[in-house]
């Protein structure tokens, strides 16, 4: 992928979605680290997110090996898409995942469990944008 398709990628996302390919991309996050994320686990004045758990179907357990489980800095554009996404999410408390999922579906478990990662993939990722 080179910067024009970045670009692309990033100015065709929502918010939320655009936080987490930001994320994802800067920080070489495996995707249960990035869906097991929680809001305590974010430190906005630091700039730095402590990676404590990884999610796998949608399990919440120990991340893969212990240098996983470490401080990881986030530069002025990851804190600028995780400022404007915790303003948007109705789910802010610290125990609620950062990507936590909306879907009716999910029932009580909404706000409570994080998303699924293929189906955020699937749905909001894949299809955007239309390269040229």
């Amino acid at each position: 992928m080179d910067l024009e398709e970045i670009r692309l990628l990033l100015g065709g996302l929502r918010l939320r979605e655009r936080a987490m390919v930001l994320l994802d991309m800067g920080s070489g996050l495996r995707r249960g680290e990035l869906f097991g994320l929680m809001w305590e686990d974010v430190d906005f004045e630091r700039h730095e997110v402590n990676v404590r758990r990884s999610i796998v179907s949608q399990v919440a357990g120990r991340t893969k090996n212990v240098g996983s489980a470490r401080p990881m800095p986030l530069d002025d554009y990851m804190i600028d898409d995780l400022l404007a996404w915790y303003a948007m999410t109705p789910y802010k408390e610290p125990t609620d995942y950062v990507f936590a999922t909306d879907a009716n579906r999910a029932g009580e478990k909404r706000g409570k469990q994080p998303c699924w990662p293929n189906k955020v993939m699937d749905y909001w990722i894949r299809p955007r944008p239309k390269w040229p």
